[in-house]
């Protein structure tokens, strides 16, 4: 099975209605199985969604919202650990590729999972030479 990674924008428009990326993300996820792939997402990509929601909605209700991404059936969490090492890669990516922090995390955690594919409306990720954007087949 593939592995897509599933960055917080994809998730944040998935719950959000009135955007005009919401069906693309809802879309964009019902596609997986049928591509034999599975999203993959991780404590910095809920550490996001939830500090986003948080701001929109009363923290329980972001707690509920957060707990059901949690539950997508398309999608799997999978934490990784990262050495010191790992954090000056990253550091020396976010400066390489011009990335916020938290996007130069993504970048390398799928570098070092193997994760050939991301999912997001973000475009600074097409600079990353390991990466391609995940687009919806249907």
């Amino acid at each position: 099975m593939n592995k897509v990674f599933i960055d917080t924008n994809v998730l944040l428009y998935l719950i959000d209605k009135s955007s005009i990326f919401n069906l693309e993300s809802e879309v964009l996820l019902a596609s997986l199985p049928k591509v034999n792939s599975i999203g993959i997402i991780n404590p910095y990509i809920i550490n996001e969604f939830h500090y986003q929601t948080c701001k929109q909605y009363t923290k329980t209700d972001a707690i509920q919202i957060t707990n059901e991404i949690l539950k997508l059936e398309n999608i799997q969490y999978k934490d990784i650990e990262f050495t010191k090492t790992d954090v000056i890669k990253i550091a020396k990516i976010s400066d390489k590729y011009n990335l916020k922090t938290f996007d130069a995390y993504h970048a390398y955690y799928c570098k070092k999972e193997k994760i050939k594919q991301m999912a997001t409306f973000d475009s600074d990720f097409k600079n990353i030479p390991w990466l391609k954007i995940y687009k919806s087949l249907i």
